[in-house]
């Protein structure tokens, strides 16, 4: 014997109505909803955001390479080719080397 643990939809829209806070968020219990009149009486806030130097840089960098291709299409066009052809070699002395330059700088 098994139990049947689905809800229809409108049960299962009502228990979410009840979770939901003010904000749309969910709270487990349910949460306490104010009467109407102290949802009204709510005053809305502002916030603000200061953005540090690094940040301001990175959004300056991003607005500056929008719309910028960041790959060379050709050269991905000839890597694909040439690895579906089966002649692409890989250099293995030039790889280790740059994992090792790499674990050098971290």
């Amino acid at each position: 014997m098994s139990i049947d643990t689905r809800f229809t939809p409108a049960i299962r829209n009502a228990l979410l109505e009840q979770m939901q806070d003010l904000s749309g968020r969910f709270s487990p219990d349910g949460g306490e909803r104010p009467a109407d009149d102290a949802v009204r009486d709510r005053s809305i806030g502002t916030d603000s955001v200061n953005l540090s130097a690094e940040a301001l840089q990175i959004h300056a960098s991003i607005n500056t390479t929008a719309g910028q291709d960041v790959f060379d299409v050709e050269r991905v066009a000839e890597l694909r080719h040439a690895i579906g052809s089966g002649t692409y070699n890989i250099d293995a002395l030039r790889v280790a080397d740059k994992f090792h330059r790499f674990n050098q700088s971290l």
